[in-house]
């Protein structure tokens, strides 16, 4: 009996895996009636509950083919990874495709080391080994700084694109970009905290996951980047209890300390007394280069001459580097206040019934 029982395991899974034919006999897919057989139906519902998670609770023989499942789509995920970075490591572009995960305590250094206990109130990453061996064969300089990007269609695994496919053509409009987890900012910098991360891998502080809403597991493109000095940056708090602090402004260049880089339109985490506080990035701005400051003396030239002298506008950055620069912060209204203002102002304007 229950080696006839583990053989229907074994038969059930295989069919799952082996593609919708299985399910489409079913009925599941279209408007097709359930089956009469009361045994089938119940087979059927728990095969649409697989495919479709509810708040329903999957238990015995179709728990084990939904973690089956969910295993084989991690490990051709991981297969993935591999397999690209493999090829990617011929060039020196230093671009590695990583799987995420959120950087815990364990990660952080040692007492009396820099960022100690600021591994969650940081932009430090653990990145693998192989990365720290790119950085010494290119002879990068410091400080060692990286762009983090959610996947774009043309770079994801193809099993994680026809999930998002599948998922569209069954009604859900936002399949494709659920299945690649990234419709949050378009990337978010970094730097590094140690190399102990497995290969594949890179564990970073949940803030950067909510700037670019993506979860654990999604895998993330990761370069390296030579940054711009930052001269200006304009942050808003999300309460205003932040700004009732008695010395918010030394608060803030106190934590910046432990920020290499900052990201435009990121929401980035501080702790101070035990209480957590969110500041969003508004607006960067960096130090102007050669080039950019010829083209803006020759407009106010051309403007004397009465010329003309219109000076091009440069698209606004993704981010600065803020470590051993001398960067002037500003504070904005704190988002708690902006709302208070605008709820107030929309019951003055609500029209007053009669």
């Amino acid at each position: 009996m229950l080696q006839d029982l583990s053989n229907l395991c074994l038969i059930l899974a295989g069919l799952w895996i082996s593609g919708p034919s299985f399910v489409d006999a079913l009925g599941t897919r279209g408007a097709v009636s359930l089956p009469p057989d009361p045994i089938a139906r119940r087979l059927k519902r728990s095969l649409l509950a697989t495919i479709q998670p509810r708040k329903r609770r999957r238990s015995g023989l179709f728990r084990f083919v939904g973690h089956f499942r969910d295993a084989l789509r991690r490990a051709q995920v991981e297969q993935w990874v591999e397999d690209t970075n493999a090829a990617l490591k011929t060039s020196k572009a230093g671009v590695q495709f990583l799987i995420a995960m959120p950087i815990s305590d364990r990660f952080d250094p040692a007492p009396g080391t820099f960022s100690h206990g600021h591994v969650m109130t940081g932009d430090k990453m653990s990145l693998p080994r192989s990365v720290n061996s790119f950085l010494m064969q290119t002879r990068a300089d410091f400080p060692w700084q990286f762009a983090v990007e959610p996947l774009s269609p043309g770079d994801a695994p193809v099993e994680v694109v026809e999930e998002g496919r599948v998922a569209e053509e069954e009604g859900d409009s936002e399949g494709l970009k659920l299945a690649l987890q990234g419709d949050g900012v378009r990337r978010v910098f970094g730097s590094i905290v140690d190399f102990r991360a497995p290969e594949n891998y890179v564990f970073m502080p949940t803030w950067m996951f909510a700037s670019l809403k993506i979860f654990p597991g999604a895998v993330v493109r990761v370069s390296s980047q030579k940054m711009r000095e930052g001269v200006t940056v304009k942050l808003r708090p999300r309460s205003e209890a932040f700004m009732k602090l008695s010395d918010h402004q030394a608060i803030l260049e106190s934590e910046l300390r432990h920020y290499s880089a900052l990201s435009r339109s990121s929401s980035i985490l501080f702790c101070y007394n035990g209480q957590e506080y969110v500041m969003d990035v508004e607006v960067v701005e960096a130090l102007k280069t050669e080039a950019e400051v010829l083209e803006e003396e020759d407009a106010n030239e051309d403007r004397a001459m009465g010329v003309g002298g219109r000076l091009r506008k440069n698209p606004p950055l993704d981010g600065i580097c803020v470590q051993d620069c001398d960067v002037s912060t500003e504070f904005l209204p704190s988002l708690e206040k902006v709302l208070k203002k605008r709820r107030a102002r929309k019951v003055l304007t609500a029209p007053q019934p009669e």
